[in-house]
This record gives structure tokens, C-alpha cells and sequence, in this order.
């Protein structure tokens, strides 16, 4: 059965590309930015910055968690 012929979830590649990209970014640049700024501006300890790093992921898994599951059940 393909993903886009089910009448009571119609789901196009576009959409699922769409929502895809969005969780991504949800999840990946504040992660990022944290890092970015912990290290090159505030100059903090390589360990410092790397434990606020993967905190801010774990964090940002859990909004995009969210986030999926309102696009799954948006009729």
C-alpha cells in the first residue's frame, strides 16, 4: 500500500518532506546556536559546552515530539 493512496490519511510527499524539514530545524538549531554561542562567545570549558549541547537536543527531541504528533493528528 502506498503512503499516498489511504482515503483516511492522504499523505503527500510533499507534506511529509515539509513536516520532516520542520522537525528537523525544530530540533537541530537551537542546539546548535547553544553551542555556537557557549563556545565562541561566552568562551566556556569544551565540556560545559558540550553537556548544554546535548541538554538543548534532548530538549529540542521532546518539542519536535510535540510537534509531530499535532501534524499527525491534523486532519
Amino acid at each position: 500500500m502506498k503512503w499516498g493512496n489511504n482515503e483516511s490519511n492522504p499523505l503527500s510527499k510533499a507534506r511529509l518532506f515539509g513536516v520532516s524539514s520542520l522537525i528537523a530545524l525544530i530540533i537541530a538549531v537551537p542546539a546548535v546556536l547553544v553551542t555556537f554561542l557557549m563556545h565562541y562567545y561566552i568562551k566556556a570549558d569544551l565540556l560545559i559546552t558540550v553537556s548544554l549541547g546535548l541538554l538543548t537536543l534532548f530538549i529540542g527531541m521532546g518539542v519536535g515530539y510535540r510537534v509531530s504528533r499535532k501534524f499527525v493528528t491534523m486532519d
